[in-house]
């Protein structure tokens, strides 16, 4: 990656120095591949330069707080809804949500707080695979509990429904609670109730094309010695 890149994307979320430490900065990199994707989707080009906008943002926040191996093994299941409470972070830090008042202040602390409290422990069964294999493996789920508070503050007070940091967010946040291929179904996913609440039309439409370039990027292989390649 080039050095003013990786320094611009910093700037504004310092977890992406974090991230560029861990395991060869391989979620860096498939994180770049998705942006990539993103960039050249067809599907993607043929929607309002609005739309482009909130997808590429959500590109590159989508991971931005998931670990890799060899820290643990298997999936990351927290990291949708760590990198949705970050994103609220870096909009806050770059003056894009406005947080000017008392009562969007305490609005923003109900937010983060309830998403640090979206949190489950994962099933026995799991726990047990990777026991038996004797590999680390991701502790915890999300939970959709707190969904109420979390967005009932955030439409009312913080980003309106619709707006440029609802839907970033959103798409953050929900990356893994939705139905993609069927071979790698979500941990927790989202019901049918909670769907029709939270996911719109609009957001169908952009998640749909986040969920396909965030599985196409795995055709790019990061190998140990640094060096990408094409999965054949």
């Amino acid at each position: 990656m080039q050095p003013k890149v990786a320094e611009e994307i910093t700037r504004f979320t310092p977890e992406w120095a974090k991230l560029r430490a861990q395991h060869h900065g391989s979620v860096c990199t498939h994180t770049l591949n998705v942006l990539y994707l993103i960039f050249s989707s067809p599907d993607v080009l043929q929607m309002s330069k609005e739309d482009q906008n909130i997808l590429r943002w959500a590109a590159l926040l989508h991971d931005i707080c998931k670990l890799s191996t060899p820290k643990i093994e298997g999936k990351d299941h927290i990291h949708p809804f760590k990198s949705g409470k970050s994103t609220l972070l870096s909009f806050c830090k770059s003056g894009i949500l406005d947080l000017s008042t008392d009562e969007k202040r305490l609005a923003f602390k109900t937010v983060t707080d309830a998403i640090s409290q979206s949190r489950q422990p994962v099933s026995p069964d799991y726990v047990e695979c990777f026991r038996k294999k004797g590999q680390p493996y991701c502790h915890s789920v999300h939970s959709h509990h707190l969904l109420s508070d979390i967005f009932l503050n955030l439409w009312e007070t913080l980003a309106p429904r619709g707006s440029f940091v609802d839907l970033v967010f959103r798409l953050v946040f929900f990356h893994q609670s939705l139905q993609g291929a069927e071979e790698f179904p979500p941990m927790v996913a989202l019901s049918k109730e909670e769907r029709l609440i939270y996911c719109d039309e609009r957001f169908f439409k952009l998640i749909l094309q986040l969920m396909i370039c965030d599985s196409n990027s795995y055709q790019f292989v990061y190998n140990p010695d640094g060096k990408m390649s094409l999965r054949v």
